[in-house]
């Protein structure tokens, strides 16, 4: 064990200190053990004085969550889903938490700003907890901050849709990219619904964006949808292919008539089309 820690510690480096079985002296924290856990030990990082405890545990994650939510809301500390980033700003195909299914998180914080918990409950035989405290964000997004992350990248328009996935199918989220005339997203659906199933999830959640249905039809392991945007002139196309067994990969594109127009005069221009080997 000596020689594992000097290791871990040597790995780590300077700034990092491992204390096995305890919780770290400087900064006292709440970090109340769950029923029948068990505290593995904590690491500190500084000079943000960022703490990881590490628990095993027993039971549901559901029940695990309840006793934190009890345990954190008596010290004055109110729990909620944290505020996370959304690819795309939330445009098209919405990831779900990281690991869904197999981590599940929650923050307790006091405020929008300032010191914050961070439980994470990780699947396993036995469960793993992880409870991170954090002094503040400085310059960061706060995980209970009202206030969306900061768009990266691209700014996906207003008329492009955000289409989220059924409860307990996690959704990563792929590339995208677009310009003024048209905009695409990807995505990986984890699930072993039929591509059919999956578009019969996704056609409310367009109808309630004011998208109105074209046509949609499937054939096997794919499925599509045409839909008239409410954006006048704009149209969107919804791809599920049955990757397979247990994966759907989704495609939302979003196009204005001008972008079809537009290549239709390229094409005249150019005297058609052409492939390079």
């Amino acid at each position: 064990m000596d020689d594992a820690l000097r290791l871990i510690r040597a790995h780590l480096g300077p700034y990092t200190e491992v204390h096995v079985g305890a919780l770290p002296a400087e900064p006292q924290l709440e970090i109340p053990v769950p029923p029948n856990g068990r505290l593995i030990g904590s690491v500190t990082f500084r000079p943000q004085s960022t703490v990881n405890s590490y628990f095993e545990t027993s039971g549901p994650m559901d029940d695990i969550f309840a006793f934190y939510d009890r345990e954190y809301e008596a010290r004055g500390w109110h729990g909620q889903e944290p505020n996370l980033p959304r690819p795309h700003g939330g445009r098209g195909f919405v990831a779900s938490a990281p690991f869904a299914g197999q981590l599940r998180m929650r923050v307790y914080c006091k405020g929008e700003d300032g010191p914050f918990y961070r439980v994470e409950i990780r699947a396993g035989d036995p469960p793993l907890a992880v409870v991170t405290y954090n002094g503040g964000m400085a310059g960061m997004p706060h995980p209970c901050s009202k206030e969306p992350f900061p768009q990266r990248g691209m700014e996906y328009p207003e008329h492009v849709p955000t289409l989220e996935g059924p409860a307990g199918v996690p959704i990563h989220a792929g590339g995208g990219g677009g310009s003024s005339d048209s905009w695409h997203t990807s995505g990986t659906a984890l699930t072993e619904m039929t591509a059919a199933e999956l578009m019969d999830h996704f056609v409310p959640q367009l109808a309630s964006q004011g998208a109105t249905l074209i046509d949609r039809g499937a054939a096997g392991p794919v499925a599509w949808g045409r839909w008239r945007l409410r954006k006048l002139g704009w149209e969107a196309l919804v791809i599920v292919i049955e990757q397979a067994t247990d994966r759907r990969y989704l495609m939302l594109l979003a196009e204005s008539e001008r972008a079809g127009r537009n290549m239709r005069s390229w094409q005249t221009y150019s005297g058609g089309w052409s492939s390079f080997g």
